[in-house]
């Protein structure tokens, strides 16, 4: 085996050497040819010219190829001999060429009628590519935009339609602004509604009755019902109808205003469809929290009774809560309603619960939410000082008749105070509420008692109540609301609520005191204008004839 190898080892070797040498002979042959060919021009361009003329186009050619010359021998010194050698493939390039011409020179008809039929070949295949291309036809794009929820807020409600767009004008025109037949559209679920064209680009659904609740649906259309270069990759869409939520649960403490017994916890949800009555019924829950000791269970919670009403629509549910007694300590209650609350229609049940607590005051939880003073205008366009107190349960007004005490405060603190001492001469002295620990009785017997007077409200029991004083403006008064202040419930006030504030000024005021007022030309001929604060003024009186 070895010896074979050797002897195929060789023959292709030698095969190989032959090859290169064949090239060679044929490279040495057309130089030799090429040398030869252009001696021969060379001789024959000087024999046609004369003597003098030929020696001169000899001195120039060596002129012009001095610089090349030059190049040659510099990149002969730099890099030494360079040798070049044509590629196999124009070797074999050059055979075929000469075979073709061969051929050509012996048989020129058939040459002659294969150069024409290429020729018409080439020139058949550019007057195709030249020719213009048929439009492609547009791919169709749809949009569907699933129904919005409906409208119940009205007697009838309103009812959304599905609405489906197309990319071009894919509807014929005989059909816009029509009715599409049922049995060119199928809708899986079905669906009992009617199918229209309300413009060549937009197509609409709109079902007999109310959409259902959380229900997708898939659409199959008849190609028949477009128009022929309309295409589509699919004749097929889906579409999704609204889910049922359960929203805004909200709930406060509610204390009746003729009954001090009457105290709840009043809570109130609303749904995005009407809801199953009995269903949320089952899934409401209110635990009361933080019970005192010694109470049956104490520290832990206990379920409360409740009551559920709803609106004509059961869009809403209200959730009252069993009268409940006044704890000595605040409480709360929770208020639950779990998940899985259902559409009376059906569908898909909230997938969360909500939670909500409220706050329920203890026997001494009457709080005073706020206490400011301000300047109103009476019935009589005079303005007066008002202060306007702010309680966060009901109070009675023959409680609060009382409930403010006032003080005008010193205009300096008394003396051997460091604050007096570090006031300018004719200075006053800025009182706040940083102060309100410094202000003792024997403080406010340096200052002036007021009086307050209690103006009437519009209710008997209400938590806002304003009291009418009369005090220099720009001067601190001193205001306290004394404990022991009773709501209507029967929860008291447990701490005095003490206040300091600055007289505010008096707004200035120009205006005619009568409104729509004509006077007569007869008389005195007298307006009655109110001034206050106002340096100058200026009036216009029109005369009409």
């Amino acid at each position: 085996m070895s010896e074979e190898n050797a002897s195929n080892k060789e023959n292709a070797m030698s095969d190989e050497n032959g090859m290169d040498e064949e090239v060679a002979a044929s490279e040495e042959n057309a130089i030799s040819e090429e040398s030869a060919t252009t001696e021969e021009n060379a001789v024959a361009a000087s024999d046609s010219l004369p003597p003098k003329a030929s020696n001169r186009l000899k001195c120039l050619c060596s002129f012009l190829l001095l610089p090349f010359r030059a190049l040659r021998w510099l990149i002969h010194q730099v890099f030494g001999e360079l040798f070049w050698r044509p590629p196999y493939w124009t070797v074999f390039a050059g055979r075929g060429v000469n075979t073709a011409t061969g051929y050509a020179r012996h048989h020129p008809a058939r040459t002659i009628g294969a150069v024409l039929a290429l020729t018409a070949l080439m020139s058949s295949c550019a007057w195709w590519v030249a020719q213009p291309k048929p439009p492609e036809p547009l791919k169709v794009v749809l949009t569907v935009k699933n129904p919005d929820r409906t409208d119940y807020r009205f007697d009838q409600p309103t009812v959304s339609p599905l609405r489906i767009s197309f990319s071009i004008e894919v509807a014929a025109l005989d059909s816009v602004n029509k009715e599409v037949a049922s049995e060119q559209i199928a809708m899986s679920p079905p669906l009992a509604g009617k199918w229209k064209w309300d413009s060549s680009k937009v197509l609409t659904f709109l079902p007999e009755t109310d959409w259902p609740v959380d229900s997708k649906h898939t659409v199959t259309f008849s190609p028949k019902m477009f128009r022929p270069e309309a295409r589509f990759d699919s004749y097929k869409t889906t579409f999704q109808t609204a889910r049922f939520e359960a929203q805004s649960l909200s709930a406060r403490f509610d204390q009746h205003p003729e009954s001090p017994e009457d105290k709840r916890v009043v809570a109130s949800i609303n749904f995005t469809h009407p809801v199953d009555t009995a269903d949320f019924e089952k899934r409401v829950s209110l635990m009361l929290e933080g019970r005192e000791k010694g109470q049956p269970g104490s520290g832990g919670e206990k379920k409360t009774a409740f009551e559920v009403s709803f609106d004509n629509k059961k869009l809403n549910a209200y959730v009252r809560s069993a009268m409940l007694p006044i704890p000595k300590k605040a409480q709360t209650m929770r208020v639950t309603v779990g998940k899985g609350v259902r559409a009376a229609a059906g569908g898909n049940g909230t997938n969360d619960a909500l939670t909500t607590s409220v706050f329920i005051p203890g026997l001494d939880g009457l709080k005073v939410n706020d206490l400011e003073t301000v300047v109103a205008t009476n019935e009589k366009y005079q303005p007066e000082q008002v202060l306007i107190l702010r309680m966060s349960m009901l109070v009675h007004e023959q409680q609060a008749k009382d409930a403010v005490k006032v003080w005008l405060l010193p205009s300096l603190p008394p003396e051997g105070d460091p604050r007096r001492e570090r006031l300018k001469a004719d200075q006053s002295y800025h009182w706040s509420s940083n102060d309100i620990r410094s202000i003792d009785p024997n403080l406010l017997k340096t200052g002036e008692v007021l009086k307050p007077e209690a103006l009437p409200g519009e209710n008997e029991v209400t938590d806002t109540f304003s009291y009418r004083y009369q005090a220099p403006p720009g001067r601190y008064i001193f205001v306290q609301v004394p404990k022991g202040l009773k709501a209507f419930g029967g929860h008291y006030l447990a701490d005095d609520v003490e206040y300091v504030f600055q007289v505010p000024a008096f707004p200035p005021v120009a205006q005619i005191m009568a409104q729509g007022s004509l006077l007569s030309l007869s008389g005195e001929r007298k307006l009655s204008v109110m001034a206050r604060d106002v340096p100058q003024s200026r009036y216009a009186v029109c005369i009409f004839a």
